[in-house]
């Protein structure tokens, strides 16, 4: 790719000539890099949804979105909608189904080395802990998932992790 005139890179006309087509014609847009930028506003759109608790809404939005999940080539981004479909399942009515697919989608993040989501993943498998009636251990996950994120840099999910542990200790009667 490219010619090379005495150790620098300069395109050819042709190579020229298809970036200017890529960019400047739709016909030959990236369609796979379309579909990922189609998930990853899918997934930022169930996130809100689920947040303002319009539970059926993101629910649709997730079954829309399924083939894009489904077909994309991005492991990152596959995990991230993997991981609010969970969402999706935690907070319906049999919040049960999501663990298998949680403890998936954490085993993938790991093998991959995706930190930041892995912290995202944990904080979800301890409410997902919460939500099935195993408050000690979802007591015990808030805490170290609090610990280990503020100690890497992720304030916003130790956060997260410590209002949840609070909330679960109020429910408890142990605060």
């Amino acid at each position: 790719m490219g010619c090379s005139t005495i150790g620098t890179w300069v395109p050819c006309k042709f190579e020229a000539r298809l970036y200017l087509l890529q960019r400047c014609h739709p016909a030959f847009h990236n369609s796979g890099q379309q579909a990922d930028d189609e998930l990853s506003a899918s997934i930022v759109l169930i996130g809100a949804l689920l947040a303002e608790g319009k539970q059926g809404e993101a629910k649709k939005e997730k079954e829309a979105a399924r083939s894009l999940g489904n077909g994309t080539q991005n492991h990152f981004l596959r995990l991230q909608f993997e991981l609010v479909s969970g969402r999706v399942l935690l907070n319906s009515r049999q919040p049960e189904a999501a663990g298998p697919l949680l403890r998936s989608v954490s085993r993938d993040a790991q093998r991959y080395g995706f930190t930041g989501l892995r912290f995202g993943i944990d904080l979800a498998l301890a409410e997902f802990a919460n939500k099935t009636n195993r408050n000690p251990e979802a007591q015990i996950e808030f805490g170290a998932l609090q610990k280990l994120a503020s100690s890497r840099g992720f304030g916003l999910i130790a956060r997260k992790a410590i209002q949840e542990s609070s909330l679960l200790a109020k429910q408890a009667g142990i605060a």
